[in-house]
């Protein structure tokens, strides 16, 4: 600082502005409940607190925004891979499907196959036992 003239030449960086130093404190000083009011350069640095507790909790809110959009992008991919395997378990179980139902095809095949002989002996066994009434009623007369 230097003294001209009765004048003192104070910085701009620690003059305070006509508004800080009207503050009057309704603001009770920050460690304890005394009623102390606090000083043009306390509300100063209560201010500067205060900006910077401000600027740490909007940074906080990034970061969480941040991490929001993580989860998001994270869960959008998940559900994207969930979807392809899914995909990918459906086009293996038509394969085995496919599969299987050839081999059911045969065996249903062979099944009526089988069925066709049956039908065939019992219309067989039905005229042998129609033919063995009739010897048997035959034979008794």
């Amino acid at each position: 600082m230097e003294m001209q003239d009765d004048k003192v030449d104070i910085p701009d960086s620690t003059m305070m502005t006509a508004e800080n130093s009207k503050l009057t404190a309704n603001i009770v000083h920050a460690g304890g409940d005394n009623g102390e009011e606090l000083s043009g350069k306390d509300m100063t640095t209560h201010d500067h607190y205060m900006k910077d507790v401000n600027e740490i909790l909007a940074e906080l809110d990034e970061k969480r925004e941040g991490d929001k959009r993580v989860v998001e992008e994270f869960r959008l991919k998940m559900n994207e891979m969930v979807d392809e395997i899914c995909g990918q378990i459906e086009q293996r179980l038509v394969a085995r499907y496919e599969k299987t139902n050839e081999k059911v095809s045969i065996k249903l095949e062979y099944l009526n196959e089988i069925l066709g002989r049956v039908g065939v002996l019992e219309q067989e066994l039905s005229d042998f036992n129609s033919a063995v009434g009739v010897l048997f009623q035959e034979a008794s007369n």
